[in-house]
């Protein structure tokens, strides 16, 4: 358990609101369909070159109607227009 400000805190209810009310954001964080499976931090393990790798996805979503698995990764920033300085600061660069 972590105890935060008020300040968080109501920038973490404020986030809730945001992310329930985009139809296009709400499918990576609540079931909104039954034959879609939601899995959040997902280990992945691979040989890569003779190299034993993994990887954390942020999630994946799997619709057992569409037949398909779609594996995502979450970014984030204080502003769409910083995007491009916090891709430099936080290294988002290297997933590409």
């Amino acid at each position: 358990m972590t105890i935060i400000s008020k300040d968080e805190y109501d920038i973490v209810l404020k986030c809730k609101e945001l992310i329930e009310a985009n139809e296009f954001v709400l499918g990576y964080f609540l079931k909104t369909d039954p034959l879609v499976e939601i899995m959040h931090q997902v280990p992945i393990y691979f040989r890569y070159m003779d190299e034993d790798c993994k990887g954390l996805l942020d999630g994946i979503r799997i619709n057992h109607l569409d037949k398909t698995i779609e594996p995502f990764d979450l970014k984030t920033t204080k502003s769409v227009y910083g995007f491009p300085s916090a891709m430099l600061e936080y290294g988002y660069y290297r997933q590409c």
